[in-house]
């Protein structure tokens, strides 16, 4: 690999590793862009966001459209670090997911259905629009509901580990839900 692609990639790793974080990291990146500027690395970041992003550089004019106009689409391509653990999971125990229909991979059929609920307490109730304050105060709780083909009622996944991210609370959940499924 030549050196021009390593940096490429190095910087593509440094963005993703902002977006991994969530759309509220956007200050970090547009400092992350400014830093590459400063170190006459910005061409390098435009290659990087075409080459990993598909970001069309052209239509880009100016520094601040670099960093207004691509972190959403950023944002849009980046597994957030659940998104990946749950991928591993589901390449695991060879299953994948349509919407809320969990399916088998090698027969296609159709194991059960997972569904979130976001469960806010009384007093939070007015935090429903600001999610990410909610989560760190750690009062909105995703409850998973999990209805295996040919049962009529659905189990109910809401136990909250209150010495775990949220992130880890909802992968524990992902795990027993897709075990149920699959066992």
């Amino acid at each position: 690999m030549d050196k021009q692609r390593r940096k490429i990639d190095k910087i593509y790793s440094q963005v993703d590793k902002i977006a991994s974080k969530g759309k509220d990291n956007f200050l970090e990146y547009y400092l992350l862009v400014d830093d590459l500027v400063k170190s006459s690395d910005y061409d390098i970041l435009l290659q990087s966001l075409y080459y990993h992003y598909d970001i069309n550089i052209v239509k880009l004019n100016s520094i601040e459209d670099v960093k207004k106009k691509t972190w959403k689409d950023i944002m849009y391509a980046t597994k957030g670090p659940l998104t990946k653990k749950l991928k591993k999971l589901y390449d695991i125990k060879k299953v994948y997911q349509i919407s809320f229909d969990i399916i088998d991979s090698l027969t296609n059929i159709k194991l059960g259905t997972i569904v979130e609920i976001d469960a806010y307490t009384d007093e939070s109730k007015y935090l429903i629009k600001n999610k990410m304050f909610a989560k760190i105060t750690k009062s909105r709780k995703v409850i998973l509901e999990v209805t295996k083909v040919g049962e009529l009622t659905p189990t109910i996944l809401d136990t909250y580990d209150f010495s775990v991210s949220d992130d880890q609370n909802m992968y524990n959940k992902y795990v027993t839900a897709i075990n149920l499924l699959t066992s």
